[in-house]
């Protein structure tokens, strides 16, 4: 069994639906002195009963003066599985709040319907994770009877959902009728050997993977996953799948991108991560975002400026002392640009290299030579005046903007985020 750890200074926050299971998972915490809040979903179905759900779990939160988030799903059903896409929108929510603990009341019985589900799916036989990231389980030990004995024995209240009786459900017809009829008739022990093979197939999954990546040897640089390609060749797209399978590249993607190991460029996606495949190395990091162009109105200076992880500050300075920092560029006010554009690079893009006499280098050479993978070129803010690059913070400034005279110059400056 996994220990799971909170403490008294952790911020908690729990999922609650307004059900019995969330219910007695809240009522556990406030009776242990731990204080924590609480997200609900309206997924706005059932014909206005989730919304009831929403005003019970908010009064609830009012009465013993806690914390309640509430998040409105749209009722338009999205393209797809609904069931999916809400599960990742409730996940997305519950973690864009910041809280350094996430706890959810999903117990035995939910496990076992969960290894079921997946067996029928032809997933896997592994169940409900305890620990997964900030994403806690403290129920998953309990099954639903003990839940039901100790909301009863506590007077508890809390909200039926209607929808968990229609069979129409793949897990509802598992829940209501599957696994009873398996229990009944062939193993009245049947939920605990799934879980325990459950359980063992775990335990072989994390064997292979910790196999798999001596051999594999990937390697971390910062949040970035980088594996050899060279040390892939050898071995199938499963072994890649025991290794980034946590980043949420399922067996399907996986085996494409292995196809792909030879096509440089080669880019594939999960809701939150990019897999690139690279001259040498596959690498994987979080989804870039890639904001929009940005005009730069220099006759507003001061300026500060924040895109992606960097604050750039644009000031008026009397000293050039600056100069040799790669993380500034100095310019001086009589060759300051009308206007000013910070873009991401665009293939052709050339700058004329400071110390190189005037001579061009085309950007895709600079960021070759300076190992710049190409997740981060797209990252990369370039600083601009119509089609000529002016700077490229951290790595290059241009020599047609070098400075020659005194002063007064336009500094920018760049600070990165942890």
């Amino acid at each position: 069994m996994v220990q799971l750890e909170i403490t008294l200074e952790d911020r908690i926050l729990v999922a609650m639906s307004g059900g019995i299971d969330s219910m007695v998972l809240s009522n556990l915490l406030l009776g242990c002195g731990l204080s924590h809040s609480v997200a609900h979903i309206d997924h706005h179905t059932r014909d206005g009963q989730s919304t009831e759900d929403r005003y019970f779990v908010e009064n609830y939160a009012t009465i013993n003066n806690l914390t309640c988030h509430i998040h409105n799903l749209s009722p338009k059903e999205p393209k797809g599985n609904f069931h999916d896409w809400a599960h990742k929108e409730r996940y997305k929510f519950f973690a864009s709040l910041g809280y350094d603990k996430i706890l959810t009341a999903h117990h035995r019985d939910d496990e076992v319907e969960t290894i079921f589900l997946n067996f029928l799916n032809g997933r896997s036989v592994v169940g409900i994770p305890e620990i997964n990231g900030p994403v806690l389980r403290p129920l998953l030990q309990f099954s639903k009877a003990d839940i039901i004995a100790y909301a009863t024995a506590h007077h508890l209240e809390y909200r039926e959902d209607s929808s968990n009786t229609e069979n129409k459900y793949l897990r509802n017809l598992i829940r209501n009728q599957i696994l009873p009829d398996l229990t009944t008739v062939i193993d009245k022990n049947v939920s605990q050997r799934l879980i325990s093979l459950s359980e063992r197939t775990r335990q072989d999954q994390l064997l292979l993977t910790s196999l798999i990546a001596d051999k594999i040897r990937p390697q971390r640089k910062n949040a970035q996953l980088r594996i050899l390609k060279e040390n892939l060749q050898d071995y199938s797209s499963t072994f890649l799948y025991h290794i980034i399978k946590e980043y949420g590249f399922g067996r399907d993607i996986c085996s494409q991108i292995h196809s792909s190991l030879s096509h440089k460029g080669a880019t594939f996606y999960t809701d939150d991560k990019i897999c690139v495949v690279g001259s040498d190395h596959l690498i994987i990091d979080a989804k870039p975002v890639l904001w929009k162009p940005l005009q730069v109105d220099l006759t507003q200076l001061p300026l500060s400026i924040i895109i992606n992880n960097y604050r750039f500050t644009l000031s008026i300075e009397d000293t050039a002392d600056r100069l040799h920092d790669k993380n500034a560029c100095t310019i001086p006010t009589y060759l300051m640009p009308a206007d000013m554009l910070i873009r991401r690079w665009e293939a052709g893009d050339v700058i004329k290299p400071l110390g190189m006499g005037g001579k061009t280098k085309k950007l895709k050479k600079v960021f070759s030579d300076k190992k710049i993978d190409l997740i981060e070129k797209q990252t990369v803010p370039i600083f601009t005046h119509k089609d000529e690059v002016i700077w490229v913070p951290s790595i290059m400034n241009s020599e047609d903007y070098k400075v020659e005279k005194d002063g007064p110059f336009l500094l920018i400056s760049k600070i990165t985020f942890p």
